[in-house]
């Protein structure tokens, strides 16, 4: 194995993405003749990440011409702000959402809210640093996301 890292962040998503596969198996099937349903996009996603980190997983053992070491410390501090990002996200749709379910918020007001400035951030920690550019694709990915899990798959979203 010539790079530790690509193989660490590898097999990191594969066993995320067995997770993953696992609790998307638990949503209910397509009811009838349907094609898709609540489970259909996360599973295209969860399939498609699979194939990705087995890719990864193949190119570290790919002879290169300097190996970096693991852990790379810029790498490490934007996994960590990544993982934040995300765990935050999370938490926003549990608490936040809860809250606006009991205070009769408008339905996607929390959705909009929380993938906005998660979008947000996670283009700041990945180096993007033109707010107007990030500022534009934040809002218009959450507003499209919002009308593809609420018009497209049917899923109710705080």
């Amino acid at each position: 194995m010539n790079n530790k890292t690509d193989f660490s962040i590898g097999m990191g998503i594969l066993l995320l993405c067995a997770v993953m596969f696992q609790q998307i198996m638990l949503l209910p099937p397509p009811e009838g003749s349907e094609p898709f349903s609540a489970r259909s996009f996360p599973l295209g996603i969860t399939i498609f990440l699979s194939i990705l980190s087995i890719l990864l997983i193949c190119s570290s053992f790919k002879k290169q011409a300097a190996a970096s070491a693991w852990p790379e410390s810029a790498i490490l501090a934007k996994i960590g702000l990544m993982a934040l990002a995300i765990f935050l996200y999370v938490m926003a749709f549990m608490f936040i959402g809860e809250f606006s379910i009991q205070h009769a918020w408008p339905v996607g007001v929390v959705f909009i809210a929380s993938t906005i400035v998660f979008l947000f951030a996670a283009q700041l920690v990945t180096g993007y640093r033109n707010i107007a550019k990030i500022s534009l694709i934040s809002v218009t990915a959450s507003v499209l996301f919002y009308f593809i899990f609420v018009h497209f798959f049917k899923v109710p979203l705080p």
